[in-house]
Parts: C-alpha cells; sequence; structure tokens
C-alpha cells in the first residue's frame, strides 16, 4: 500500500481467511510505524450497490435564482448560502491562509424570466455583490427592469467581488427621474472584476448616461473580454464602460 507520502507499505492480514469474490472496503491508520487496517461492510461482487449522490450547489432556475437574491440579499448565514456555491477560504501569496472567506455563486444551467412577474419590473436584483457570480457559461435570458437606479446589481466592491463568464440575453433597462449614471451590469462598479461576460440584445432606455458595464466606474476595477449588442438610449455614455474589453453597439 502507498500512502500519501509516496511511501510503500506490506501490510500482514492477521484477521482469517478472505472470501474469493468478496470486496473489502478497508480504511488504513498509520500507528507510529505500523499500519493498522479498519474493516468496514462487505459488498459481494456482482451485487447491488445503493450510491448516495448529492446534487452540486448551483442555481439552475428561476425559482433558485429568487431564492438565492432574496437570501443573499438579506445578510444571510453561511448554512443558508451552500446550496448556491461555494464557500473559499482566501490564499496569500506565501500559500498561507487568512482566516477570511468569500462565496463562490455558480449558475448550473440557462434560466429564462421571460414569463417570470415577479422579478420583471423591479428596479435591482441583487442590491451589493461583494462576492463571485460565475455564469459558468450558461445565459439569463428575459429580464426587464426599471427604475431610477434599474440594473442587475446596484453595486459591485470587494477584493474578491467578481461577475464571469455569463451572457445577459434580452435584458431592457429602463430608468426615469434621475441624472445619476446607470448601467446595464451594475449602478456602480467601485471594486472587483468583470470577465468573459456578454450582453447580446441589449436595451437601454434612460435619462442619464448610461453604461454597459455601469453607470460608474471606481478605480479599482478590472474589465476583460466583455461585449455587447443591442441599443442604448441615453443623455450620454460614460467613459471606459467597457474597459479593455470589446463592444459592438447597433
Amino acid at each position: 500500500v502507498m500512502d500519501d507520502g509516496g511511501r510503500m507499505h506490506h501490510i500482514k492480514w492477521t484477521q482469517g481467511w478472505l472470501a474469493f469474490g468478496t470486496k473489502y472496503p478497508i480504511t488504513l491508520e498509520l500507528d507510529e510505524d505500523a499500519p493498522i487496517i479498519n474493516l468496514h461492510n462487505i459488498t459481494p461482487w456482482g451485487g447491488n450497490t445503493e450510491l448516495q449522490t448529492e446534487q452540486e450547489a448551483g442555481i439552475g432556475s428561476v425559482s433558485a435564482f429568487k431564492d438565492w437574491m432574496e437570501t443573499y440579499n438579506n445578510n444571510p448565514k453561511d448554512e443558508e448560502l451552500q446550496d448556491y456555491g461555494n464557500k473559499i477560504e482566501i490564499v496569500n501569496s506565501d500559500g498561507s491562509t487568512s482566516g477570511e472567506f468569500y462565496w463562490h455563486f455558480m449558475l448550473s444551467a440557462d434560466i429564462d424570466f421571460s414569463k417570470e412577474t415577479v422579478l420583471n419590473g423591479a428596479s435591482t436584483l441583487i442590491m451589493k455583490l461583494g462576492d463571485v457570480l460565475d455564469g459558468c457559461g450558461h445565459t439569463l435570458s428575459g429580464i426587464s427592469l426599471a427604475g431610477e437606479d434599474a440594473a442587475l446589481i446596484g453595486c459591485i466592491e470587494g477584493e474578491h467581488a467578481a461577475v464571469e463568464n455569463l451572457t445577459v440575453e434580452n435584458l431592457v433597462l429602463t430608468t426615469k427621474g434621475t441624472s445619476t449614471p446607470v448601467g446595464a451590469l451594475a449602478t456602480t462598479f467601485a471594486q472587483g472584476s468583470v470577465k468573459n461576460c456578454s450582453f447580446p440584445n441589449l436595451k437601454i432606455d434612460a435619462q442619464s448616461a448610461a453604461g454597459v458595464i455601469a453607470g460608474t466606474l471606481g478605480s479599482g476595477v478590472t474589465i476583460e473580454h466583455c461585449k455587447a449588442t443591442g441599443s442604448i438610449f441615453a443623455a450620454g455614455t460614460v467613459e471606459k464602460i467597457i474597459g479593455s474589453g470589446t463592444l459592438t453597439a447597433d
């Protein structure tokens, strides 16, 4: 038997005969220099084995997205978020851990909101994102938002805050009665990163300046490989709304 350190151990079985055609699951415990075998339940080969499976954490439906959104917006406890993503401990550059954590939320399927009346018409879905929202290559579609500060996210801010690998299709954004710059993804993008995101068939109707990524950009932001197509009717456009990415607009 080879241990985790790459060392080989020769094990002598002293608990009687092993029956031919039988699988014996075991664990090994190294007690000083002598490995100890702990025998578990015996499972005959060819017999039926019941497998226990658990669904991986992720957001894969309208109802799951609504549950995550409402939970995240209300200062949740860790156990309330574990179905939607993974809690990641921050590792320092020297490999040590800091004792600080952030959440990595993931979409597990494309989600169509075109028939959803509760979210459509709202102003903002996520009030403040300080963690990672990873689309994992999936698409959010059919969302319509309206209000003075309408955007998918009110504010993106945090050292590890990020939106990545996400497509937001057919997003309709309507803002009236405000002079504050608005954005499709976020009203304010203060700190963090947006990477590999696209906004096909985007429609923005605003009385203020408007941007695809954000209405207002802070200095500590990173934007890479993002693009949008669609139409923006606004009083002006915010400079550098796409950073180092690319933008095509009709």
